[in-house]
């Protein structure tokens, strides 16, 4: 079955509840590197009325990272909007890496049915607590204040240590937020991650993601694409 195949599953379960009246749509590329290495770009959609919102998006490696690790995904998912800010209700994500092969995840309101990498029959476990990374870090307009993120099966705490507003003159987003969290795993594992989010004509948007590993360089997400379609007439 073909890659974008899966994709249109996912959609078909998270379609249903997006209600397409007013609807604004963004599309985003943000370029993605470890130090000065290229390793592809992460470009996603999202749209959103005055009380739901709905994001797809897709990430391959490219370039010299591909010698030491490949991975290729594709993710959508869909939720409310409460006092501006999104909650995730519903999450699909599909991907293969050079180590694992293909895998499925659906998480909807009574768990999570996967399909586990080469695995041919679905399992089921419990929904995993917080928002998709994607809503967190990408979506969310301020500072998440949540104390749970996911990626669609496993759970990570993650605690705000700091925000910090900057005011430039000549920048063209206007004020800066900066948002420092630390993160924690399942296995105890700690990482700092570094959000900017920036003014724009448009509302607050994500400018930078970046998450800090000990004793290797930040991966980074940094904003390379942003434009606007409104679809509300």
């Amino acid at each position: 079955m073909k890659f974008s195949r899966f994709l249109g599953l996912g959609l078909l379960l998270l379609l249903p509840l997006f209600v397409c009246a007013g609807v604004t749509e963004h599309s985003l590329v943000y370029s993605v590197r470890i130090a000065f290495l290229d390793t592809g770009d992460f470009h996603f959609k999202r749209s959103s009325s005055q009380s739901t919102y709905f994001f797809s998006g897709h990430f391959e490696t490219k370039g010299l990272i591909n010698k030491y690790y490949r991975w290729k995904g594709e993710f959508a998912a869909i939720g409310s909007l409460e006092n501006g800010s999104p909650k995730m209700e519903k999450y699909y994500a599909r991907s293969e890496s050079k180590d694992h092969e293909l895998k499925l995840v659906v998480l909807e309101a009574e768990g999570v049915r996967f399909l586990p990498p080469g695995g041919k029959t679905f399992q089921f476990s419990d929904r995993p607590k917080g928002d998709d990374l994607v809503t967190a870090l990408f979506l969310t307009p301020r500072c998440y204040d949540g104390s749970h993120v996911n990626d669609g099966e496993d759970t990570f705490e993650m605690f705000l240590t700091k925000v910090k507003e900057i005011k430039q003159k000549k920048e063209k987003f206007g004020p800066i937020l900066k948002c420092y969290y630390r993160v924690r795993d399942y296995k105890g594992r700690s990482r700092r991650l570094n959000v900017t989010i920036a003014s724009s004509s448009h509302g607050p948007i994500t400018q930078e993601v970046r998450v800090k590993i000990p004793l290797l360089p930040d991966v980074v997400f940094d904003l390379k694409k942003h434009e606007q379609i409104d679809t509300s007439s």
